[in-house]
């Protein structure tokens, strides 16, 4: 992903396991709280039926909705998952998108 030079996506398996818990259940019964939700969203990206937006707006929206409702800035954003499809129309939408808000 995000490589001049890509061709396609890189395969990989793995497996993982969330457990959600309300905050004050967890505190009840003496869990190790390892992170907390603060906010999320979702959008759809309806620019074209197979490629995103080349100004990655769908991508922009959907991250400032999820920092308003967490009530963050990009500054104290410290980890981005991308998506990273390998495609190039994704990828630079993306990357545009992640520039934006959080500067290079």
């Amino acid at each position: 992903p995000f490589d001049a030079d890509r061709d396609g996506f890189v395969m990989g398996e793995g497996a993982g396991i969330l457990l959600l818990e309300e905050w004050d259940m967890a505190l009840e019964r003496g869990a190790t709280i390892l992170a907390e939700v603060l906010g999320g969203a979702s959008t759809a990206d309806a620019h074209h039926i197979t490629a995103p937006s080349p100004g990655g707006v769908g991508a922009i929206t959907c991250m400032e909705l999820a920092m308003e409702e967490a009530g963050i800035k990009p500054a104290d954003v410290t980890h981005i998952n991308a998506h990273g499809t390998s495609t190039p129309l994704n990828d630079m939408a993306e990357a545009v998108a992640v520039n934006k808000l959080f500067g290079a």
